[in-house]
């Protein structure tokens, strides 16, 4: 039995999870994926939208922030979209993709994924928001460092309910898929 290689994103989140010491196999990273290839993309469109909706009262709800507070919020390291070069893209050059041909935590190279947002925005780390495609898939987006300052709670809300409201079209440039809780 060999080793997972410990660059991937789900050895990363094992090794946080259940300590370095403890040896990650290949087949089972292999497992994982294979179980993993469709979460977050919902056969069924309205279950998704319901679940979006129920988590964003939900976080509503439970938020204890006013338009005074201010905290800090990151995401874990290892379910980060690889930083490579900066650079501004020929959004004419990107090849059009659908949600279907997004990968499990890779970078789709040369890609844009391109949509219309059909439910709220729910500001938590990011800002999280349906996107549907052209061809009718639909997947939870997460847009990051979006908002000024990094506003959350009621303000933050606000903002993102007025700069990504439905019906937006959005491009997302070389998308990367990852696993959200």
């Amino acid at each position: 039995e060999t080793q997972a290689d410990l660059s991937c994103p789900i050895v990363k989140a094992l090794r946080t999870g259940i300590g370095k010491a403890a040896p990650v196999l290949s087949d089972s990273i292999a497992e994982i994926k294979a179980r993993l290839v469709h979460w977050g993309r919902e056969d069924v469109p309205y279950l998704l939208l319901q679940s979006h909706e129920m988590a964003c009262k939900m976080h509503i709800q439970d938020s204890t922030l006013d338009d005074n507070t201010m905290i800090s919020l990151s995401t874990n390291s290892a379910v980060q979209k690889p930083v490579e070069q900066k650079s501004s893209h020929n959004w004419d050059a990107l090849r059009k993709i659908a949600v279907a041909d997004l990968q499990l935590f890779n970078v789709v190279t040369g890609a844009r994924l391109e949509g219309t947002l059909v439910g709220r925005p729910c500001v938590q780390v990011g800002i999280t928001i349906p996107l549907k495609d052209d061809s009718g898939g639909m997947v939870i987006v997460a847009l990051y460092n979006q908002l000024p300052g990094g506003a959350i709670g009621q303000q933050g809300q606000r903002l993102a309910d007025a700069k990504f409201p439905a019906c937006t079209r959005l491009s997302i440039a070389e998308p990367f898929l990852k696993v959200s809780a």
